[in-house]
């Protein structure tokens, strides 16, 4: 490296500085329901918006809940359904 009198020494074992990169920009989406304060106990009626059936795990608590056609609705924790609710798959029933 002939640049600024450095030479290839200087360099050797040292880290490059980590930069932050800039921070991407917000994604226009349509505005999200706010999420209504859980019902006693702790449980939230969430709603599955696919067609079919689905078996989902909590992403907090990793308990299962099956949605089907025939029980659309079911009682989530409220600490798995603050997860699931960002998703394009449920709706607070």
């Amino acid at each position: 490296m002939g640049c600024c009198g450095n030479s290839r020494s200087t360099f050797i074992g040292q880290r490059p500085v980590a930069r932050p990169s800039p921070s991407p920009p917000l994604a226009a989406s349509r505005p999200r329901a706010p999420v209504a304060a859980p019902a006693p106990g702790g449980l939230v009626a969430l709603r599955s918006v696919a067609a079919g059936g689905m078996v989902v795990r909590g992403p907090a608590t990793g308990r299962q809940y099956a949605f089907s056609a025939a029980a659309p609705v079911q009682m989530v924790e409220a600490r798995d359904a603050a997860a699931l609710l960002r998703t394009s798959w449920f709706r607070q029933a």
